[in-house]
Formats: structure tokens, sequence, C-alpha cells
């Protein structure tokens, strides 16, 4: 340290700026990746998962390890499900979680957790454990796209490798050198019996309905990232957000909103910092203008009141003032506001009398001044 960045000796996880979690040769990151059936979330793991050198798995992965390829206890409990094609409770999945990431990979390098938790009772137990995330990340897409994308996709049911026919890079041909293994991946390929366009709505559904809930419960550590473009922008964005707190750690210093002494602040940057929601404020009193980084759970407890009015060019309906004639508007009004963030929403109503109708008569413009002052030159 002092002759490396931090990040070259802890990674960019929770030790680059917790000191008491770090040990010399470890560099653990922990990344959940999250999002519906077909977003993506695999080929963002295995990518992660090479450029950190850190390990990366499925529960599924997990469970066919530990139920028929190295039988252990909990597998062997779990099996009893699997073999019946019932849902496996979620008990087990988090102990099989709990077991892999105890392991030394995952000590020395962290984990990246290809879409679990799936739901905020699975979130709930992995807190328990103690199993938390540096960053989690909800890919975000269209049905159009992810039936689109199932159309395409073929498994490998030996390997559990995807390829996928219509997107570059995935196609078997492309991801398979060998002539004789592509030969022999080639004659075992399927197709996933869930990739019907039923199927994949079914669980779009299912996701949507547990996935604002999860958003909320891990609010502080995630990112929403548009995944119906191309793979390079999507992974270059979840980079930038892993690498987030080493970019801020040496220009952010958090002010007690005890220490604030304007009434008025401009909040003109956000950020998540540290596993918390930050504000960077600009105090408009005179002389100069001062900035401060505040923590959000901090600031809304002391803040009567918050316009939200930021880059109102590209969201024109975060801020908005309407005069209308109370007599002219209907009885029933509906408000529908959408939001990547959980968020709290204030509406107000103010009324007023009517502005009194405009003047049709004429007044004289006059002017006055002493003689010589100018006035026959004005008019």
């Amino acid at each position: 340290p002092g002759v490396v960045p931090p990040h070259a000796v802890w990674g960019f996880g929770r030790p680059l700026w917790d000191p008491p979690l770090r040990v010399y040769g470890d560099c653990p990151l922990k990344v959940m990746v999250l999002g519906p059936a077909l977003s993506g979330k695999t080929t963002m793991c295995l990518r992660l998962s090479k450029e950190f050198a850190t390990p990366t798995f499925t529960t599924g992965q997990l469970l066919r390890d530990a139920a028929y390829e190295n039988p252990t206890e909990v597998g062997t409990a779990a099996k009893k499900y699997l073999d019946s094609s019932q849902y496996v409770p979620d008990k087990f999945m988090v102990l099989l979680i709990e077991q892999r990431v105890k392991m030394p990979d995952c000590v020395s390098r962290g984990w990246i957790m290809d879409g679990f938790p799936r739901s905020p009772a699975q979130v709930e137990l992995l807190v328990e454990r103690g199993i938390l995330p540096d960053k989690v990340f909800f890919l975000e897409c269209t049905f159009a796209i992810l039936f689109d994308r199932a159309m395409g996709r073929q498994l490998d049911p030996l390997t559990g490798q995807v390829f996928h026919e219509r997107i570059a890079g995935q196609a078997v041909k492309e991801k398979v050198s060998k002539r004789r293994e592509l030969k022999a991946v080639t004659g075992r390929l399927t197709i996933r019996h869930d990739d019907s366009e039923e199927n994949v709505q079914n669980r779009v559904d299912h996701y949507d309905g547990v996935e604002v809930h999860m958003r909320k419960m891990l609010s502080n550590v995630s990112a929403y990232v548009r995944s119906d473009r191309a793979m390079d922008e999507v992974y270059s964005e979840l980079l930038v957000f892993i690498k987030a707190d080493d970019k801020l750690l040496p220009h952010v210093e958090i002010t007690p909103v005890t220490k604030l002494t304007a009434t008025e602040y401009t909040v003109v940057e956000t950020a998540k910092f540290k596993q918390q929601q930050v504000l960077k404020i600009q105090d408009l009193l005179p002389p100069t203008a001062t900035y401060y980084w505040v923590l959000l759970e901090d600031f809304v407890k002391v803040t009567h009141c918050i316009q939200l009015h930021y880059r109102y060019g590209d969201f024109t309906s975060t801020f908005k003032v309407d005069y209308l004639n109370l007599a002219d508007v209907p009885q029933h009004t509906t408000a529908w506001v959408q939001s990547k963030e959980p968020i709290e929403l204030l509406i107000t109503l103010q009324v007023a009398p009517p502005e009194p109708p405009p003047s049709s008569e004429l007044l004289p413009l006059v002017i006055c001044g002493p003689s010589g002052a100018g006035k026959s030159t004005l008019v």
C-alpha cells in the first residue's frame, strides 16, 4: 500500500475500504447478478469471473454436484425433491451456497452468484447466514427480446454449457474450437424444455412479482442495467459500478448533516459508496459555492422539501407544475410514476383563487424626467 493502487492489494470488494476485513493475499469480491430468464446473467458472470479471477456458480450447478456427482449430506436430502421434480426448499439452497462460499477459493477471491437469490425470503436467509454481497446487478430486458433469445438457445446436457445461434460469439461453432469436440458437442445439443413462449412468460411474470421487493432490500449495493444492448456495453457498465468505490475513495469525505448550515442545497451527484447511498450537494450561499458529500438516509431526515428537477431535460416528468381551473379538473386523476430506485413519492395540491382575467383596457405609457434628460429622443 502506498506504492501500488489500493485495489491492486485488496481488490475491489469490501476490504478495499474496510481495514478490519483485510488479509494479505486475499482479494475477495462478492457479486450477485440477478434478472429474468434469458437476460444475460450467465454471460456476464462468466466474463466477470475471468476478469477478476473470481469463482462463479449457479444453484443448479451446486445441486447437481451435491446430489449426484459428489454426494453430500445436504445434497442427498435435496435429491428426493429433484427426483420427484419438486421445488427444492430454500434452506437446502442456502446451505449449499454457505458450504460453497466457505471453500478456500471463495474465501480468497470472493464469489459471483448467478441468478440467486430469486425471492425476498432467500435474501433474508442469506443475510441471516452472513452471506452479503459487495455489489448486486439487476439486469433489465423487455419480454420480446427475452423470448427472441429463447428461440435460438441451445444446451449441452453433459456440461450445462449454453450456446446461442443468433448472438455473435455465442454459437457452438464459435465457442468450441477443436473439430472432434465440436462434433461431439453438436450431437448432444438440445433445446431447454422451459424455453417455450408460455414458460418464458411465466418465469418473467414470477420474477416481476418479486423483483421490486428484492430491489428495496438490496438498494444500497445495487445497480440496474439494461441488458437489451450489445454485451460489451452491458459489461462495461457492470465494471464501472464494481470499480466505483475505488474511483470515489480519494474524493469522498462524508459530512455529518448536523454540520450543514445553509437552508438550501442543490443535489449535483448521486452515488453508492461503501454500501451506502450518498449525495453530493452544493451550498448556494455566496461568496462561493461549497460542495459536501452526505448520506442520503441522514439527509432526508433533516430535509423538509426536495424538488426533483435533476436533469429535467432528460426526465421531463420528474418536476411539473400545472396551473388548472378547478372546474376543468376531472374528479378522478391518475398519476403514473416509474422509477428504477425504490422511492417515496410526495404529491402536493395547492388550491388558490383563480387569477383575475387580463384587462382589455389600454394603459398609457408615461415617461418622466427633468428637462434635457432625453425624453423626446426616447419616445
